[in-house]
């Protein structure tokens, strides 16, 4: 088997496909051969600042085509990348300080914009940036690159650590997932077997390249040998309609989203449908979707918006993975999502799941059978297998599953001693093929009956007032009544509607109580609802938003 430098090196003299980068309305296409002459003079440049095999590198670069060569550039050198999201509040400083604790103050490579506002802002806290890293490296642009030699390539051994990807904290503390060559490879292999790249393939992503959709689709496209595209995620959020604006313009194969994704294009298509009028998605044979719990309420209203534009229903799949197992799962290509609706009353963690066509029923999205790379198990909270159709942990083991993580604590194994990673979500197994109900930490048992906090917010945005994506549910204990409390929060920027907002608080009530039979206690506007750069709710947050909200009262 291959490892990853080797399917970097097998592009070396690829000169007629490559990466076209493109940020705000700058495109700029590279090929692979220029794409790898490139890393090793940034390897060289690297190794001359004593960075070797097994050290640890930080991104702290926006520049798509710098941390490209950089990754690059490190995987040629066996030097452990380790790109992060870049960002400019106190937050952000916190999670780099984690970073540090956790890799033992690694090196670090910052542009000189991002590094000046850390520190000013590191200084109020009174924080030393710079003793945070072991080395600090400042690169602003690739110009200083003319002047280096190629680098001393060193390939790494199939069980080498090669790559980290910190976790995208939405449960508060960073935890860097460690990934060996093996781990990669055999993911690489198994998704692309599954995908079926062809050669006149063209992949179109605006995933970051810190985050494992991202960079497992930027591996595929260099494995597949075939043009991939790079969108800014900046640009995406800025403009979403510019995603399906570069799919018309280049004639994408291949693209993927998370299902907040989708929401913004169908929202933005409603605001200006003056820039969908040219839009031809004929040639999108995959538009996947994944990375966060799917709602087919969107991907339903994302196909209604886009099918007079040549969009075929049968090319939107769906996937499940995450940042410890990469892309585990994935739909049948050329065919419709299986949904199925369940019985709310068969909805409870060790039971079998009932189909039913009532009203009061929950849609549950198949997300595919697993890959060869991996193995499921779905068992009670003992750890005992159930049988298929009940409802229970998911757990995972395999190839691409790694096997430690980093901490401010140390570096921990992910996997038990039989070799199976608890991957905090809920599910079942239905004719070989997997539904996730949702997550551990976002279940609650009132009554003795168990609840997904995010079945509790579909249940809301149900509401004709209530815009998908904009609701938040939160578990809250109550200590002087020793009870849970659910709290729904609602984006709500309309401030002197108070009237209205009141109006759609009673609604929330009602209709949680109906369908569920639950009370939620407080319903609450608030500007934002804090989430991932995917699209992930970061519940911790929104938690910490109500407990200082509760003391002001």
């Amino acid at each position: 088997m291959k490892n990853i430098s080797q399917l970097i090196m097998d592009v070396s003299n690829v000169q007629d496909k490559g990466i076209t980068f493109i940020t705000n309305n700058k495109e700029t296409y590279v090929s692979y051969s220029e794409t790898y002459s490139k890393a090793l003079k940034m390897l060289n440049f690297l190794q001359g600042q004593n960075m070797g095999k097994g050290s640890h590198l930080l991104f702290q670069i926006e520049d798509n085509e710098a941390v490209v060569i950089l990754i690059w550039a490190c995987l040629l050198g066996g030097i452990v990348p380790v790109p992060c999201a870049c960002g400019y509040n106190e937050k952000h400083l916190n999670f780099l300080q984690s970073i540090s604790k956790s890799l033992n103050n690694p090196t670090i490579v910052i542009s000189n914009k991002h590094d000046s506002f850390l520190r000013k802002f590191s200084k109020r806290q009174n924080i030393s940036f710079d003793l945070l890293w072991r080395k600090k490296i400042i690169m602003d642009d690739l110009s200083f690159l003319e002047d280096e030699i190629a680098g001393s390539v060193e390939v790494n051994e199939k069980f080498d650590e090669t790559l980290i990807l910190f976790s995208s904290g939405t449960t508060g503390q960073p935890k860097g997932i460690a990934y060996n060559n093996y781990n990669l490879m055999e993911n690489i292999l198994a998704v692309t077997e599954s995908l079926k790249f062809r050669r006149d393939d063209r992949e179109l992503s605006w995933t970051p390249l810190h985050h494992v959709l991202g960079l497992i689709f930027h591996f595929l496209a260099i494995f597949s040998q075939v043009n991939q595209y790079l969108m800014s995620s900046t640009s995406f959020v800025q403009h979403p309609l510019l995603w399906l604006e570069l799919i018309s313009k280049y004639q994408i194969t291949i693209s993927f989203s998370p299902n907040f994704g989708y929401k913004l294009c169908v929202d933005s298509a409603e605001e200006d449908d003056t820039t969908t009028k040219h839009l031809n998605l004929t040639s999108l044979r995959m538009l996947i979707t994944g990375a966060e719990p799917i709602s087919m309420v969107i991907i339903n209203q994302f196909i209604s918006k886009f099918e007079k534009y040549g969009l075929k229903k049968r090319s939107i799949c769906a996937g499940y993975g995450l940042t410890e197992a990469s892309v585990v799962t994935m739909s049948e290509i050329d065919e419709e999502i299986k949904v199925l609706c369940i019985d709310r009353e068969q909805y409870q963690l060790g039971q079998s799941i009932k189909i039913s066509e009532s009203e009061n029923n929950i849609i549950v999205v198949s997300q595919g059978k697993f890959y060869a790379c991996s193995e499921v198990l779905i068992t009670d909270e003992e750890g005992r297998k159930l049988p298929e159709g009940t409802i229970g942990y998911i757990q995972i083991c395999g190839n691409c599953v790694a096997d430690r993580y980093y901490s401010e604590r140390g570096i921990f194994p992910l996997k038990s001693e039989t070799g199976w990673l608890d991957t905090k979500d809920c599910g079942f197994l239905y004719k070989g093929e997997l539904y996730v109900t949702g997550r551990m930490k976002d279940m609650i048992i009132i009554h003795g009956k168990n609840y997904f906090l995010n079945d509790v917010e579909q249940v809301i945005e149900s509401l004709q007032r209530v815009e998908k994506g904009s609701v938040v549910c939160l578990s809250h204990f109550n200590a002087q009544e020793g009870t849970e409390n659910i709290i729904a929060m609602i984006e709500w920027n309309e401030t002197e509607k108070e009237t209205e907002f009141a109006v759609i608080s009673k609604e929330v009530k009602f209709v949680v109580n109906r369908n569920l039979g639950l009370e939620i206690t407080r319903v609450l506007p608030v500007s934002k609802i804090e989430k991932t750069a995917n699209g992930k709710i970061q519940r911790h947050e929104m938690l910490k938003l109500y407990e200082e909200y509760l003391i002001t009262q």
